[in-house]
């Protein structure tokens, strides 16, 4: 079954486990293609790998190809469809946990919203890391809070700023080094007005 079709890959259930494949461009040449479809495989692979190492819950991999893994299926809900008005400040909170321990070392996920944010039994489980990478720049991991930052504000207009004012608490407080990506951030939301 499959579960996501984008540009880069297709995501298929089979049994109990995802394969990632990523697809081929045929307006690249071949070499180049094929060179860009490893690395990019390898990277996440390694991201995902070091990331659960460090405590965050994301699906554990299994096989490893040249172009595809196979991973674990988390059966959750996005998190998009469970935050409220009743239940945000606790999300928010555990949300800037999670971030502030990939920042801490120097990894940005690179599409951090809600719905790559699944809720499985009592874990919050980050998915899909297509496009994270190894990053020291203070300005990549506010970009990678403004992500969030626009997710949150679109998905939930009610109450936005109080869990962006909860996370970015939890945040500092988490991560040594997070009021400068939160003060860069608030410099890139200005440049956007």
């Amino acid at each position: 079954m499959i579960l996501y079709q984008g540009a880069e890959a297709i995501i298929e259930k089979i049994d109990n486990k995802v394969i990632k494949r990523r697809i081929p461009k045929s307006y690249r040449i071949k070499e180049l293609d094929e060179k860009l479809r490893r690395e990019r495989n390898k990277k996440e692979i390694k991201i995902l790998k070091e990331v659960r190492r460090l405590g965050v819950n994301v699906p554990q991999v299994f096989e490893e190809g040249e172009f595809e893994f196979s991973m674990e299926f988390i059966d959750g809900r996005r998190l998009k469809e469970i935050i409220n008005s009743d239940n945000f400040s606790f999300f928010a909170k555990e949300i800037a946990k999670i971030v502030s321990t990939l920042h801490s070392q120097n990894i940005v996920h690179n599409d951090l919203t809600l719905s790559n944010m699944l809720l499985s039994g009592d874990k919050i489980y980050l998915i899909d890391f297509g496009l994270s990478d190894f990053e020291t720049s203070v300005e990549k991991k506010a970009e990678d809070l403004l992500t969030l930052y626009y997710s949150v504000k679109s998905s939930f207009p009610e109450f936005w700023e109080k869990f962006i004012e909860l996370f970015f608490s939890e945040y500092e407080k988490s991560y040594p080094e997070g009021i400068k990506v939160i003060e860069r951030l608030k410099k890139i939301l200005k440049r956007g007005r």
